[in-house]
């Protein structure tokens, strides 16, 4: 996003819950300012790039084999930045390998398309 390559890496269970990406033009500084405001935090917080995708990744992991419809959010400020927000939902599964892994699948469809309505 705007010049960084974002991905953050959660378990080989994929993302889990929404993740919100707010993107903001600031013409008044120079380089770009990252922030994340966590699930069970009512403040953002100002991180470095590497930072921000572990924590991204940690709200993820937290959930185990669940899910939740509580975003992490992020917010990248920057003069080259266009004013913009990108909602990044968990994939659909269509194979899944155990009864764990079909509910799992379930709950993330429910997800989605709750947030598709």
């Amino acid at each position: 996003f705007a010049g960084h390559t974002f991905n953050f890496v959660s378990s080989s269970l994929g993302s889990r819950r929404p993740t919100v990406l707010e993107f903001r033009n600031r013409t008044d500084i120079k380089e770009h300012v990252w922030y994340v405001q966590m699930p069970d935090e009512h403040q953002w917080n100002q991180y470095d790039l590497k930072s921000v995708q572990q924590r991204v990744g940690m709200a993820h992991d937290q959930l185990g084999k669940s899910v939740s419809h509580t975003p992490v959010n992020v917010r990248l400020e920057g003069p080259y930045v266009p004013d913009m927000q990108i909602v990044d939902l968990p994939g659909f599964r269509d194979y899944s390998a155990s009864d764990d892994a079909a509910k799992l699948a379930d709950d993330i469809a429910k997800l989605d398309e709750a947030f598709m309505e």
